[in-house]
């Protein structure tokens, strides 16, 4: 997904690529007012991608959630079946045995739910602070270059 901000820079490096060079320094004649109109823009769209990442992380939180009470309802389901298992004597020692081998599939099972959950949710959070990064760098580089 193209990020508005990053085509709003776009817009900024291409006016300012597009300007009249003064010969021998680097500077140029640039248009002032489409460069604070650029530069207002940016500053109008970079809330809604703080946004997005705010989004992000509470879909993060969610999604942790989730897999925690799933995890939790898979654990519950184990013990409710340890206890109808364990009505009677022979029963019970082969209960308790696939009881804990349910106990230990369900927590393995939440385990990598929340650790699949954490690395997803971290990956998404990496691309957007990376993202916005390298906004906040090409921004600074232009504003360094007036």
């Amino acid at each position: 997904m193209e990020l508005e901000v990053m085509r709003l820079i776009e817009i900024l490096e291409d006016t300012l690529e597009n300007s009249f060079s003064i010969p021998f320094t680097s500077k140029c004649f640039a248009d002032k007012e489409d460069l604070f109109e650029t530069i207002q823009d940016i500053r109008l769209k970079m809330p809604e991608e703080i946004k997005e990442a705010q989004k992000i992380a509470a879909d993060r939180q969610r999604i942790i959630s989730d897999a925690e009470r799933e995890a939790d309802n898979i654990i519950k389901s184990a013990a409710d079946k340890v206890t109808v298992m364990v009505s009677e004597h022979e029963i019970s020692r082969l209960a308790e045995e696939k009881a804990r081998e349910i106990m230990d599939n369900a927590q393995t099972e939440a385990r990598n739910m929340r650790m699949a959950t954490k690395e997803y949710v971290t990956n998404a959070l990496n691309g957007v602070e990376n993202t916005l990064n390298e906004v906040l760098i090409r921004v600074r580089e232009d504003r360094n270059g007036f």
